[in-house]
């Protein structure tokens, strides 16, 4: 006798590998965003805020180079904040919005450990 694929047992076990597919999705597009705010935390530690050549510096000469190497540093630091901030957004409201309240508070958790991260990055 042929086997049905029509079974309740069949249905079921088709709408648990769909369902495991989309949280398999869910789980790596968080695993990616959180990669990707450790690369934007990792390009803040590494960088040096002075800028510092091995020659003969006037005093006025100094000052405007390392205020304007300064002002390029923080560009780059306000630019990968932007790119932490639109990270977590896009996590958050794309995987945890809809969740319920001990998931949220895992969020929360996350989050301050990402800001407790980013302090140390800063020094």
């Amino acid at each position: 006798e042929r086997h049905s694929w029509n079974s309740p047992a069949d249905k079921f076990t088709i709408e648990c590998r769909n369902k495991a597919r989309v949280i398999l999705a869910m789980i790596k597009q968080f695993q990616y965003h959180k990669l990707e705010i450790k690369d934007q935390f990792e390009l803040i530690s590494s960088t040096i805020l002075t800028n510092i050549e091995k020659k003969l510096y006037k005093l006025p000469e100094f000052v405007q180079q390392q205020k304007q190497s300064l002002r390029k540093k923080q560009g780059d630091f306000l630019e990968a904040f932007d790119v932490v901030k639109k990270l977590l957004i896009d996590t958050y409201s794309e995987l945890f919005i809809t969740r319920k309240t001990s998931i949220q508070a895992e969020w929360l958790k996350f989050v301050g450990n990402l800001d407790s991260e980013l302090l140390k990055a800063l020094k």
